[in-house]
């Protein structure tokens, strides 16, 4: 038998298939051409349903109501049922003359599981806006669908309206990508194996590492201190999932969930516990160290940690956090060993230290207490210290030392029992005994009860009374920041403004056609998003700039009054002491406006005890240091 060619297809076939890529294939290899050279139209669509479920069910046909059920997600992803499709078609051969799709680039677009399906028109596509072309490209989908396997007919998305508002737009060319959502399966969800996480461990891995994320392997969580509501342990319960349906008709089927870390441990009083329907969550119900009781298997948060020594190789640096209510206790006191060990690092909110800190250790807390002493290279950083010997550099709010041996204080407030040596800088200074070679630097008032040695320096010094420190200049390069901050602003400001006031009438506009793709659930053109996004970025930063000038302006009238109280803050200071003058000694005050150094020298029985500076009477910028004697302060 002489082989068929496409010359001898003169009548179409019709048949009905369920694979209507399979039928074409073999028509097309019959007639010995391209199936791409064959077309078809569709002619009736049936959709059946198989209840695997029922003993002995077959086939049955769904129409009207009973297809409709399929809208619904737990209808149609139910595993007990099997979907499928049979299409009558009428075959003929291809006629490219009257595609009314052949100037336009269009495909099918779907994620990989196929459970939800697009149709993208590409941009610069053309079509022929004939009286069926509605019709037309309703048609040209579902043949795209059934020629891709996907179920037609069923959770379509409304598709068919989206096209048909298209159609009435009438656009000649496509400005850009266009996709309408034709096809929705149901999305498998997973199932949840489960899983135990100590997040209180977590969250100090995390605090271990610094801004470049580096680890600080010194940390090695000796104390992992935690806050009163925090989470510290979570037990993600397993889950079923629920099976899917792709738009295929086919089963997404969900893994049974994995269950091996279900918890064996207890809690104390000090853990709060919350069962919910996914986990159980472990929340510590006050501030401190959370530890593991292996004997009772039971975990537990202690406000109060001891400990013999912190070493580098042992506890390793510790970091409690200042804002976490926990006390540390180190109680080794020989004399000849180190409490706090060489190069460890404390962070805490109290630290109470028995004996001595080592070579470079330093501590942070909010309340340091130390009754041994402090290595010169030490430091120690606090709002509240208190230290038995200090030879090293102590920075706090309230600095209290028994004796202070060629050591470093920085404070708002210090107060030194004996002063054998060293340099002491705060705004209020009290010594109990003084003795020599002292450099003392105070802002507001220094108090001395018994002068012991001889060769001291006393500077009352606003700008500098802290080493590094200068807070009238930093005020006024503050000032001087925020001024030019403000120009910059209004300029800015005033140059954008008639831009803005055209950006916000473009935006209505563009709003208003971002709503109408919206409506017609659509997707909006990219360019149309893009501008969308850019403009609202330009009014919002416009809107930010705004907000910030006002801020500014408040911030200058601030820094205007601190100045001011600053250079008036001379006068109020002064120095007293409570004992007659040891051999030399020396007091200054240095002033702001006009910059200038006035200085008092005392020697040997001198019983001036009290120094201040005032202005000189009918002297313009001319100012002096004046005095009382013992028994003027005394009366």
């Amino acid at each position: 038998m002489a082989k068929k060619n496409l010359s001898d297809f003169v009548e179409d076939i019709v048949t009905e298939t369920s694979d209507v890529t399979k039928y074409l294939n073999s028509v097309a290899k019959e007639y010995s051409t391209k199936p791409e050279r064959l077309d078809f139209s569709i002619q009736a669509v049936r959709t059946f349903e198989l209840n695997n479920g029922i003993n002995d069910s077959d086939w049955v046909e769904l129409d009207g109501g009973l297809l409709k059920r399929l809208d619904k997600d737990e209808q149609f992803a139910n595993d007990q049922i099997d979907y499928r499709q049979m299409y009558k078609i009428r075959i003929y051969p291809k006629d490219d003359y009257d595609d009314p799709f052949k100037n336009s680039v269009t495909h099918l677009v779907a994620d990989p599981k196929f459970v939800h399906v697009k149709f993208l028109i590409e941009k610069g596509s053309e079509f022929n806006y004939a009286n069926t072309l509605e019709r037309d490209m309703i048609e040209f989908i579902n043949k795209k669908k059934i020629m891709n396997g996907i179920m037609i007919n069923l959770r379509e998305s409304d598709f068919r309206n989206k096209i048909k508002d298209f159609v009435e737009q009438g656009v000649a060319v496509i400005p850009e990508d266009i996709s309408f959502k034709v096809a929705n399966g149901v999305e498998l969800i997973p199932e949840v194996n489960d899983r135990l996480d100590f997040v209180y461990r977590e969250e100090f891995d995390k605090r271990k590492k610094d801004d470049e994320g580096k680890i600080d392997h010194s940390k090695r969580g000796f104390i992992i201190a935690v806050k009163e509501g925090e989470l510290l342990i979570r037990y993600t319960k397993p889950l079923n999932g629920k099976a899917g349906r792709d738009t295929r008709g086919r089963i997404i089927k969900a893994k049974k969930p994995i269950a091996e870390h279900k918890p064996e441990f207890r809690t104390s009083s000090n853990i709060k516990v919350v069962d919910s329907e996914k986990t159980f969550e472990y929340f510590a119900k006050k501030d401190g160290n959370v530890i593991f009781n292996k004997e009772k298997e039971e975990y537990d948060i202690e406000d109060r940690v001891e400990t013999g020594s912190l070493s580098f190789k042992g506890s390793g640096s510790v970091d409690a956090g200042l804002d976490r209510d926990v006390t540390i206790d180190v109680t080794e006191t020989d004399a000849q060993k180190d409490a706090v060990g060489m190069g460890v690092r404390v962070t805490v909110s109290t630290l109470n230290i028995d004996g001595n800190t080592g070579e470079n250790s330093v501590v942070i807390a909010n309340s340091a207490t130390i009754n041994g002493q402090t290595n010169r290279s030490s430091k120690i950083i606090a709002k509240e210290a208190n230290i038995a010997i200090h030879k090293g550099l102590v920075k706090a709010e309230i600095a209290k030392i028994k004796r202070l041996e060629a050591g470093v204080v920085e404070a708002e407030v210090a107060e030194i029992q004996d002063a054998v040596g060293g340099i002491i800088r705060a705004r209020e200074i009290k010594i109990g005994n003084m003795h020599s070679h002292l450099k003392i630097y105070s802002s507001k008032t220094v108090e001395i009860r018994n002068i012991v040695g001889s060769e001291n320096l006393i500077v009352v010094d606003l700008e500098g009374y802290k080493d590094g420190v200068n807070e009238l200049e930093e005020t006024r390069s503050e000032l001087e920041e925020t001024n030019q901050s403000i120009e910059k602003l209004q300029r800015v400001l005033k140059d954008d403004l008639e831009k803005v006031m055209e950006t916000r009438k473009a935006f209505t506009h563009a709003t208003k056609r971002m709503k109408k793709f919206q409506e017609h659930d659509v997707e909006p053109p990219k360019t149309l998003s893009e501008y969308m996004s850019k403009t609202q970025e330009f009014l919002e930063n416009y809107k930010e700039m705004k907000d910030e000038l006002k801020e500014k302006k408040d911030e200058i009238e601030v820094l205007e009054e601190k100045l001011e109280s600053l250079k008036g803050a001379i006068f109020e200071a002064e120095v007293t002491v409570h004992d007659s003058w040891k051999g030399y000694n020396r007091i200054q005050f240095k002033l702001v406006n006009p910059k200038k150094m006035l200085e008092k020298l005392v020697h040997e029985g001198d019983r001036i005890a009290n120094f201040k500076i005032e202005k000189v009477k009918f002297e313009d910028n001319q100012y002096q240091i004046i005095t009382k004697t013992l028994d003027e302060i005394q009366d």
